[in-house]
């Protein structure tokens, strides 16, 4: 099938346009490196040496990255860069901002079992019971996640053992109900409220033998537990 004179000039001229439009391989990189590097930026990275550097020229400890309203601290944290949170908490970044999700450094170190961040967190006085937008707080984190380390680290910072997530679980019903023997038994120790119901009617006993957790049943009826 032969091409009208029109139908090649009209073909000719989108390929011109996209020659002339679609930036070339270097400007793109020239773009990208003329991008301000943000504390975010180098806290994300894992970068001390960066993130001392802009503490140095004056960053905004507490600048959030535009969406998710994610500061410095809580990158760092979240992905566990201990250097970095001793960085940032020394140079006076707020412990407890919130993200657009009301995250805090503290829930996110929690939730990922980030225990020396979690440490310094604690140290730096975050407040163990501050909650989410979704009602998640430090202590159902951990405990929901299985690192019973950071549970009893809350524990020992005065996390409320008793806090309930957005649908009424408590980090005893979730750790039962998810098989972690240690955070029941250091749940328990706390005095833990062992018959607590969530919303759907479980309590940690009905959670623990739906799964079949024996042994975690004997520690919760050992402590009155019931069904």
């Amino acid at each position: 099938m032969l091409l009208t004179k029109r139908a090649i000039w009209g073909a000719m001229a989108v390929l011109c346009a996209g020659l002339i439009l679609a930036p070339a391989p270097a400007a793109r990189a020239a773009h990208k490196a003329a991008q301000p590097f943000t504390l975010t930026d180098a806290a994300a990275a894992g970068d001390v040496t960066g993130v001392n550097a802009l503490i140095a020229k004056r960053a905004d400890l507490d600048a959030r990255v535009p969406e998710s309203g994610d500061t410095a601290l809580i990158v760092a944290a979240r992905s566990g860069y201990f250097p970095v949170v001793q960085t940032l908490l020394a140079a006076g970044a707020k412990t407890d901002a919130r993200n657009a999700n009301g995250y805090t450094a503290l829930i996110f170190a929690a939730q990922n079992g980030r225990r020396a961040v979690v440490q310094a967190l604690i140290a730096a006085h975050a407040d163990v019971n501050a909650r989410s937008n979704n009602g998640a707080v430090s202590l159902i984190s951990a405990a929901a996640f299985g690192y019973p380390d950071v549970v009893k680290m809350l524990l020992a910072a005065h996390a409320d053992a008793n806090a309930k997530a957005g649908n009424g679980y408590t980090a005893l019903i979730l750790a039962a109900q998810n098989g972690f023997t240690q955070s029941v038994e250091a749940l328990l120790a706390a005095h833990a409220n062992v018959n607590l119901r969530a919303d759907d009617g479980n309590t940690a006993l009905r959670a623990a033998s739906k799964k079949g957790y024996w042994g975690i049943c004997r520690l919760l009826k050992d402590a009155g537990g019931k069904l």
